[in-house]
Parts: C-alpha cells; structure tokens; sequence
C-alpha cells in the first residue's frame, strides 16, 4: 500500500466548519492522514498514488453511531411485522440464545461487508452476550479494518410489575426458558475489563471498547453511576438506549431521562440511543448535559415504537447523530438509506418541508456521529491533520442526474451502491468496487455462510419462519 495517495478531480463534500463544497479539488493522504485539501484538480505530487477521481464525489466515511451487528442473522423475515417487545422477545432473545461463535464471526463479516460497500467506515455496535462470541466479533472487526466501537452490554435485574406481566403474556407460548445473562456490577467490570486490556487500541487504534448499561430500567441507578465512572476513569464513552418504549420510558416514577439526571448520569460522556418518548424538560436536560442522542429512524418505524423529536430536539441544541439499529429491525446496514429516511420522516410528520435538510442529514451521519463518538477531532470532515477516513462516490449515474446541489443528491437520490473506494486511516478497504480484505470468492463465501447460519440458528431456536 503507498503511504501517499493523492486523490484529484473529486467533487468533494469537506464537512468542514464552513460546509465547504470543492467542485473540482484534491486530497492528499500522507500515512494515515489528510495532509492537505485544494480546491483545485492540477495539483502535481512526486512519488504519490494517483486516483482521477473525474466524475466522482469525495466525502468524510459514515460514522454508524449506534448498531447491533449480531443479530443479523435474524433479519430476511424472521422479524418483521412485530412490535418492539414481541421482537425482543420472541426472535432477539431465542435467536441470539443459540448462536455459536462461528455464528457470530459469519455475521459480523456479513454486516462489515454491507457497510463498507455503503460508505460506513466507523460502527458502534452494542452487545449483550458472552465472552466466545464477543471475542469472535472483535476478530471479524480487527480483520474487516473498519473503525469500531464494540459496546459490551448487561442488563443487572429483569423486569417487575407490568413490565414482567406483559413480558409472560408475549412469552406464554414459548416452549422452554432461555438464559438471561443478567450480571451485576462485578461479573460486569470484571468482563469489561477483560475485554477492554485486551483489545482496547487494537488495529493501530481503531477498536474501542465501552460499556453499555442497557436499558436504564434494567439496571440499578447505583450500578450505572460505577459503570460510568470507571468508563471515565479510561477516557470512554458509555452507550445505552433510552426511552424507545413507552413501558421502559419511567424509573423509580421520573421520566427515564430525569431520573438519569437525578444520578448524574447525563453528560457529553452518554449516547442514549432513541429518545422517542420525550418531554420539554427532557430535552432541557439533554440539551444542558450535553448528552449525545442517536437517532434510529428506520428501526423506529419497523418495529412501531414512534419517532423520536428530532427537529425539536436539534433547534434547542441538541447534539443528534444517526445510527441503523438492529440489523433485524432495519433491515440494512446502509447509512445512505437513514439519512434519506430521517429526511422524509420529520418532514412528513411535522407537515414542514424545512424539518430535516440535507445538510443536517449529512451532518448527522458525519461531523455529528464523530463528536457523538468524542472523535471529532480525527474523523467526521476533511481537513489536514484528520485521519483519512473517506469514501469516493460515483455521481456518473442515471438517478444522479441531474444533480445541482450535493448534499441534496447525495442524501435523496442515492442508493449507497454508488460508493467505489473506502479508506479507513488511508488504508483502502475497497478500491474500485472491490474489497481488499477479502477475494471475490471469499466474499461470495461469506454470503453462502450466512445463509446457512440463518437457518440453523433459527432452527435451534425454534424461531417461526415466514410463512409458515
């Protein structure tokens, strides 16, 4: 691989403060970083890679702000048409119950595989399970040359009151029990740090590890403030998921987000993923906290849990990012569709064409996802002395055409197949439509794999298949 590449001819997207827009400019990558941006296609460079970039568009790589890799193996019709708790319950918890590791490492490649070739270049993936496989989806991140962020999950006490009623009527017919992996404190630090010592900077830095207290209401406020503050102590972020469903949406009698607040819980250091079910004064507290939200506009709809107050939440200064969720309740890993979705979702609901711009899809998917990440300052625009974390796109396409104003054809006319190289710190992860970590053959592989890995799994599990 050359350690210089310089890039020319590109229509480029910088992302930068200004939202800087070069018709014809060039980049420049120096090792694993962006050494200099012109906004000019004649720049000379001795000894560089060439790439004519004519007739294609250079963006920041996707940043993924929050996802569940695994479950992959679940989508195809094993998920749809159920509502969030049926989902959970009745495919998530079964299905991911009977995975092996071999089942785990096959899904996450299939996973990578689909967001790479759209344009995602860094994920954040949240998992409750075990060591075997949490091992084998970190070796299929490391081996991909994706940056990641792998979220160790837990869940420290099951529901009660109506939750658990509600949870034994959609479970009733269910013939046998599956494992809760329910962890306290303890068995839960002692796992993250494991996981953490061992593979926290691997692949030249790109793979993180955080803890993910998962649901607020599952987990013990006091629990949750030691989680968070031994994140804090390694300089980590911590991720969960709040108010996605009405039932899940109170704790302790507060609203899920104030009672976050009580334990001084909220801060720049949280990514609450969802925040549907929302007050003002939620919002107040996000916005004053400076707590990252993570929007999931696909998820949302396909599993009916509502959508989230974007708009109101970003005009009082909330910082939003954008994510795909579960990848069985999505059911893609395709950033390009999210930001079009976000888009036409808020403008439809609050009957206002201006609820969403392009812009702010774009910047959702790229500035914002990085500052959720505290990556801001080496991903998420184009600039010098950002890693080169980009992607170039090919505008030479009949739904491309005609195309007037980027990032309004880029976030409504796109597909995410248009995407042709990807660089994850000026290391080409596809060049010209092709992998570099995996052959054609193998990649075909991976696709036969998953397929057969679907099915066993569901078939241990016992999961209904569609139609039947």
């Amino acid at each position: 691989m050359a350690t210089r590449t310089l890039i020319r001819n590109a229509h480029i997207l910088t992302q930068n403060d200004a939202r800087d827009v070069y018709k014809r400019g060039s980049v420049l990558i120096e090792d694993a970083r962006i050494a200099r941006v012109d906004d000019r296609a004649d720049v000379q460079e001795s000894g560089a890679e060439i790439i004519d970039a004519e007739g294609m568009a250079l963006l920041p790589g996707l940043v993924n702000a929050h996802s569940h890799i695994m479950c992959i193996l679940l989508r195809g019709g094993l998920s749809a048409d159920r509502r969030l708790m049926d989902w959970r319950l009745n495919v998530m918890a079964p299905g991911q119950a009977f995975y092996t590791p071999d089942d785990a490492a096959v899904a996450t490649k299939l996973f990578t595989i689909e967001a790479i070739r759209s344009g995602t270049t860094t994920v954040v993936t949240n998992e409750r399970v075990e060591r075997p496989l949490s091992e084998a989806m970190l070796g299929a991140l490391i081996e991909s040359g994706m940056r990641s962020v792998f979220v160790l999950c837990f869940n420290e006490v099951g529901p009660t009151g109506k939750l658990a009623e509600r949870a034994g009527s959609l479970t009733a017919a269910w013939p046998r029990d599956f494992p809760s992996h329910l962890k306290d404190g303890d068995s839960f630090l002692s796992e993250m740090t494991f996981l953490f010592e061992k593979y926290h900077g691997e692949r030249n830095g790109r793979i993180h590890i955080w803890p993910g207290p998962n649901i607020p209401v599952y987990v013990k406020g006091e629990t949750f403030r030691r989680v968070s503050g031994w994140a804090s102590e390694r300089n980590l972020r911590v991720s969960t998921h709040v108010s996605e469903d009405p039932m899940e949406s109170t704790v302790g009698g507060l609203p899920v987000v104030q009672h976050l607040a009580a334990w001084g819980l909220l801060s720049p250091d949280l990514v609450a993923a969802h925040c549907i079910h929302l007050g003002d004064e939620d919002i107040r507290l996000l916005r004053e906290s400076g707590t990252r939200v993570v929007h999931l506009p696909s998820s949302n709809l396909y599993l009916g849990s509502g959508i989230a107050p974007v708009p109101r939440m970003m005009m009082a200064g909330v910082p939003v990012a954008l994510g795909t969720d579960n990848a069985n309740c999505n059911d893609m890993a395709n950033m390009f569709w999210e930001m079009r979705l976000a888009c036409l979702l808020h403008k439809g609901v609050n009957a206002d064409p201006a609820a969403m711009s392009a812009q702010q899809a774009l910047d959702m998917a790229t500035r914002n996802g990085a500052a959720a990440l505290g990556m801001d300052d080496e991903i998420g625009v184009i600039e010098p002395g950002k890693r080169a974390d980009l992607i170039l796109f090919d505008l030479d396409r009949p739904h491309l055409r005609p195309l007037h104003h980027l990032p309004s054809g880029l976030v409504y006319q796109s597909q995410g197949s248009e995407v042709q190289w990807v660089w994850v710190d000026g290391e080409p992860l596809m060049e010209d439509g092709k992998l570099t970590w995996l052959s054609p053959k193998e990649e075909k592989q991976v696709l036969e794999r998953a397929q057969t890995a679907s099915t066993a799994v569901a078939g241990r599990a016992g999961l209904q298949m569609p139609g039947s």
